[in-house]
């Protein structure tokens, strides 16, 4: 390949590494995705009918909190964090 002047001082073979790099990326972030969502695919899920695990957590003002002391009704359990 010739090096040419292509405008903004970058020549073809510059240009070109960077098209190429470039598409290196993009498809090392689409593998890195597949390989998420099947991982994601592959988690058990939860078995229907069955009780949920126990699990505790502890609040911001010190209180803990069981899943067992909720026993019988509906729970709605949000894990969000932030970073």
């Amino acid at each position: 390949m010739i090096a040419t002047s292509a405008g903004c001082g970058e020549t073809e073979t510059v240009r070109e590494e960077r098209s190429v790099r470039r598409r290196q990326f993009i498809g090392l972030m689409a593998a890195g995705m597949v390989g998420g969502l099947a991982r994601i695919g592959a988690a058990v899920p939860p078995p229907v009918g069955k009780p949920a695990p126990e699990f505790s957590v502890t609040l911001t003002d010190g209180r803990t909190v069981a899943l067992k002391d909720f026993r019988g009704n509906p729970v709605l359990v949000n894990f969000w964090a932030s970073g």
